[in-house]
């Protein structure tokens, strides 16, 4: 579940030893910063009222769309998701 002015297409995945694993994006797509900024405001919307079992849907999709070493793009989308 995720907020954005366009399609985001899902992550590649790759086999090893017979376990899923999800494979970083290198560079970022159009929209990306932006979904990720605006699902992350959502998220806090969520939190905040409480909506614990509505909000894992986000906090998954949120943890797909780091970059390979781990971050995300941009300092202010850090900024909002660390918050």
């Amino acid at each position: 579940m995720y907020w954005s002015k366009g399609p985001l297409p899902p992550l590649e995945t790759e086999i090893i030893d017979g376990l899923p694993y999800l494979r970083p994006r290198q560079l970022p797509l159009a929209y990306q910063s932006q979904a990720i900024e605006a699902t992350a405001y959502a998220l806090m919307v969520y939190l905040r009222e409480n909506w614990l079992e509505e909000s894992i849907p986000i906090m998954k999709w949120l943890q797909t769309q780091r970059f390979h070493r781990g971050a995300f793009d941009g300092p202010r989308v850090c900024y909002v998701m660390y918050r």
